[in-house]
């Protein structure tokens, strides 16, 4: 499943390249002022202790580089000055990452407690803060040495980016610097962004994008690419369809040819998936044809095994296809020659997992998710890449990837290489040869002269990567030797992703003793307290919890002399706050948890209540609380009721202190039932956004609201009656009770026309009262139109749109919608479709300036008709011949360009059919089987 919208894109990619700018100039600042850098000397610079070591080391870094590149004396200032940026360059992206790839890791619920999401309000730090309150008082209170115990205990197994990364340690980051990166990657609508699992590699490209730019500008003057730009320059990131369309028709298809080979029916043979696709494609087709469904509508695919052969072409399956196919899914080799961020192996990773399922199941074997996950991390996938960040991120998202499918994997290795030696270009006589060339005879016996062979065969290696013609040199040297010693050649010439020459740290490393035994029970802790924790993703029901035991007891464990045993463990249980119940209660009533403890439920059972809708009313007792689905509350509440809040009753507490008090802290102001009420809160709708339908607005109206004003109107005339009758104590009764039913007729009736309003027009100007200046108020809608919700706007967008029934207990919306409404700066939510729906003409004069806008919008034809056209043709290529970009009128719209524009269309198709002869001539090239991506790994003999 993808997150990332072309709104989510957008706004990830505005993020990250203001990050950069960010980033860039603040490290480039504190690193220039941390080191005095403008003072030549370091003698001089008047630097403490541990800054003038960290220049020199520093300085030392720069002088490796310029002699690398092996140029004359003279040259050498501008080479470190070019270093140096290269350096704070890396600094930044290398801090981004790590940020990053942390936020994915809690979005996915694979680092707990939280400490990105939040930020200084995240429980992770709040928890940190109170353990370890003499940790909190540098610049930033904390923060930065809460992060870098997380770096440590990341870097055990990603040490490519959580480990020291070159000299990034060296640079120093501003505290305003952390707290600003840290609160734009926590942004609201970024949320579901890190849920993708392609956002790295987004990310990485976002971040080159004005490099790339700047150097499309340089080639525009005349100049020329240098090898050190080539990396930026060639960054492009593909289109998910396009790789799963590559990948369905090479790898799906040698899958077949595998099942022929071996005499099994492939599943999605069996059951008749790919006969059922096609069928539906034919079906869907002649339905947009005959006007049955809309032009823009893509043809529903099922979750699960339609996902991996939804873009499956039906193609011959040749003899020589089954004859030469692998033995065992096990086997195959994909390799990515420029894998960038990984993103085409990630995606591979995902179809490898369950072909390995399926090929399990032709055996009759039993293959564990950790045992596949880890065979094809160490077997299957293969990446090169000539930049070291983007092999870099490549690991994380591999590593991501593989903690989603199993937690438990724990691959020996990554088969993933950075080309950036950085020795082919030094003299014989530098120190960091002279070093490698010992180190390589003491390792291997191979004899110094054929290191220089090797060396000098891989120049160039830098900036061709796989590209590079390997001279015979390297192999006329690896004969003369076993093949084992050969790869220790190779190692050394690259022990690791982040190899730098010179800056190898070989850092002592303290075993702590029983850690395994410790790190067991805190596993085992920590996954029953996630289990009873209500926004978790494993989630089950609130139970008591050993976590602060579990971890005092393992600190306890690590600080104990060498020698002595484990203290015992005696776990002590802590009751979780009584609302955790009823709020756990209230979960289940409304469908979105299991009564009996099967955590968080994909749909609502025929128990929950009605339209996801817990209705609460000061005036009758007759409400959503007297429905059987709610007897779980009023059992709980019967329990715990006098600790929550002793003498009040269960119906008046929600009403006036369930959200505030408990449920929109829980979800950190995230809130998943929105409270709708009236001015006083004595009519209160809880209302499950997972379960709004376009109608809900209107069934609360008919059903709940509407009925409750027709009781009160009721009694107002029966009493209008008794107000005169009888004697003065009955009538002075009656006419206070009057006055009271009045007063609750009011305010639902007030609430009822709110309701409708933002069910049927859209809500009212946040800032709207006459004494505000013309600039203080805001812009009112366009048009009226019926509220829906859509959660790819996400909580606070869809809020904002009901901001008059959530301001009596929840006044942030209010100031959202008057964000959405102005759309200015940094607040524009015109890439949400709820914005598209009140302000269409504005929205609309964006798409016309912005394509990816367009695109969102379904406009991309209507105002961008050469590059419409352009796409569809290569896509035509990459997808099918009948590939078409579908929107409103996009027939016409496509009819009309080509009328209109003859000449340009016909240079279109010209420049289309350049890329595609290229295409074919390189593929004329391929010597392999089954394409560039694949090789069959040789028997043994």
């Amino acid at each position: 499943m993808s997150y990332l919208t072309p709104e989510a894109k957008s706004k990830l990619s505005s993020t990250i390249r203001a990050l950069r700018e960010r980033l860039l100039t603040d490290l480039q600042n504190a690193v220039e002022s941390t080191y005095r850098l403008s003072i030549t000397a370091v003698s001089k610079a008047g630097l403490a202790e541990e800054q003038r070591v960290k220049r020199q080391r520093l300085e030392q870094w720069l002088d490796e580089q310029s002699r690398s590149q092996g140029k004359s004396k003279k040259q050498e200032s501008e080479i470190r000055d070019r270093y140096l940026k290269t350096a704070v360059k890396l600094a930044a992206a290398t801090l981004l990452n790590r940020l990053i790839v942390i936020k994915q890791m809690e979005a996915h619920g694979l680092s707990k407690p939280a400490v990105l999401t939040g930020g200084w309000q995240s429980r992770g730090y709040r928890e940190f803060r109170d353990f370890a309150p003499d940790l909190c008082k540098d610049e930033t209170e904390g923060y930065g040495t809460l992060l870098q115990l997380l770096y440590d205990e990341l870097a055990q197994e990603l040490p490519g980016l959580f480990g020291n990364v070159g000299v990034t340690a060296l640079f120093p980051i501003p505290a305003s610097t952390l707290r600003a990166a840290i609160e734009a990657l926590d942004a609201s609508d970024l949320r579901d962004v890190w849920l993708d699992d392609t956002t790295l590699g987004w990310v990485y490209q976002y971040w080159n994008d004005p490099e790339r730019e700047a150097l499309d500008a340089k080639l525009n003057g005349g100049g020329k690419v240098e090898p050190h730009e080539i990396a930026s320059k060639t960054q492009m990131f593909t289109e998910r369809y396009m790789v799963e369309w590559l990948l369905h028709n090479s790898l799906g298809q040698m899958w077949l040819a595998m099942c022929k080979k071996h005499g099994w029916t492939a599943e999605v043979e069996a059951d008749g998936t790919l006969a059922r696709l096609e069928a539906r494609r034919k079906e869907w087709r002649e339905k947009r044809e005959q006007g049955q469904v809309a032009i823009e509508a893509l043809m529903p695919i099922e979750p699960g095994i339609e996902e991996n052969w939804k873009y499956w072409v039906p193609q011959p399956l040749t003899a020589d296809a089954v004859t030469h196919a692998p033995e065992s899914v096990r086997s195959l080799k994909i390799l990515d020659p420029a894998t960038g961020s990984a993103h085409f192996l990630v995606i591979a990773f995902g179809l490898l997992f369950t072909l390995y399922q399926e090929e399990a199941r032709h055996r009759g074997e039993n293959w564990s998710d950790r045992q596949i996950v880890e065979s094809i991390l160490e077997n299957n996938l293969y990446g090169v890449d000539i930049d070291p960040r983007a092999i870099q991120i490549a690991a994380a998202a591999l590593i991501l990837k593989a903690r989603l499918l199993s937690p438990q994997a724990s691959p020996k290795h990554l088969n993933l290489v950075a080309s950036n030696l950085q020795l082919a270009s030094l003299p014989a006589d530098d120190p960091a040869l002279v070093e490698l060339r010992r180190e390589v005879t003491e390792a291997t016996g191979i004899p110094e002269k054929l290191t220089n062979q090797i060396v000098y065969a891989l120049q160039g290696a830098d900036y061709l990567g796989t590209l590079l013609k390997v001279d015979t040199a390297v192999d006329a040297a690896i004969s003369e030797y076993e093949s084992h010693v050969s790869r220790l050649v190779m190692v050394s010439l690259n022990p690791s992703v982040s190899f730098q020459v010179g800056d190898v740290n070989r850092l002592p490393l303290f075993p702590i003793e029983s850690s395994e035994e410790i790190f067991t029970q805190l596993d085992a802790a920590f996954t029953e307290h996630e289990a009873a924790r209500e926004t978790s993703v494993e989630f089950k029901k609130p139970v008591a919890s050993v976590w602060n035991y579990a971890q005092e007891w393992a600190q306890t464990a690590v600080d104990r002399k060498p020698g002595t045993p484990l203290p015992k463990y005696e776990p002590v249980y802590e009751d979780p706050p009584p609302t955790n119940f009823v709020s756990y209660a209230i979960g289940v009533a409304l469908g979105r948890f299991g009564a009996n403890g099967e955590g968080i439920l994909n749909q609502a059972p025929a128990t929950a209540l009605p339209h996801g809708i817990l209705y609460l009313s000061a005036y009758s007792e007759k409400d959503s609380l007297e429905y059987p689905s709610c007897k779980p509350i009023q059992e709980t509440w019967y329990e715990y009721g006098s600790i929550i809040a002793k003498g009040t009753q269960l119906r008046k507490w929600l009403r006036l202190s369930f959200f505030k008090e408990v449920h929109l802290g829980m979800y950190e102001s995230r809130p998943i039932y929105f409270p709708l009420s009236s001015p006083r809160k004595n009519f209160v709708a809880f209302v499950s956004i997972h379960r709004w339908a376009d109608n809900t607005l209107q069934t609360l109206l008919a059903d709940y609201l509407i009925p409750e004003l027709s009781q009160l109107e009721g009694e107002l005339n029966d009493l209008t009656t008794a107000r005169h009758q009888g004697d003065k104590k009955t009538q002075a009764k009656a006419e206070e009770r009057y006055s009271e039913v009045q007063k609750l007729h009011e305010e639902l009736k007030a609430f009822i026309d709110l309701v409708r309003q933002c069910a049927e027009q859209g809500p009212p100007p946040a800032n709207a009262s006459p004494e505000r200046s013309r600039r203080a108020r805001d812009i009112p809608r366009e048009v009226d139109a019926r509220f829906k919700m859509d959660l790819d706007d996400g909580v606070m967008v869809n809020s904002a749109a009901l901001w008059p029934l959530l301001e009596p207990q929840w006044n942030q919306p209010k100031k959202w919608w008057s964000e959405l409404c102005n759309a200015e700066g940094k607040k524009d939510y015109d890439w949400s479709h709820l914005a598209a729906r009140y302000f269409p003409k504005r929205v609309d004069g964006k798409c016309k300036q912005d394509p990816s806008l367009a695109v969102a919008h379904g406009c991309f034809w209507k105002y961008h008709p050469a590059k419409a056209y352009e796409w569809e043709l290569r896509l035509q290529d990459e997808i099918s011949e009948d590939f078409t970009i579908e929107e409103t009128n996009s027939d016409t719209l496509r009819l009309a360009f080509a009328r209109e524009n003859p000449h340009l269309v016909q240079e279109i198709i010209e420049k289309e059919e350049k890329r595609q002869e290229r295409k074919r001539k390189k593929e004329e090239t391929q010597e392999e089987d089954y394409g560039p991506l694949f090789e069959q790994e040789e028997e043994a003999a």
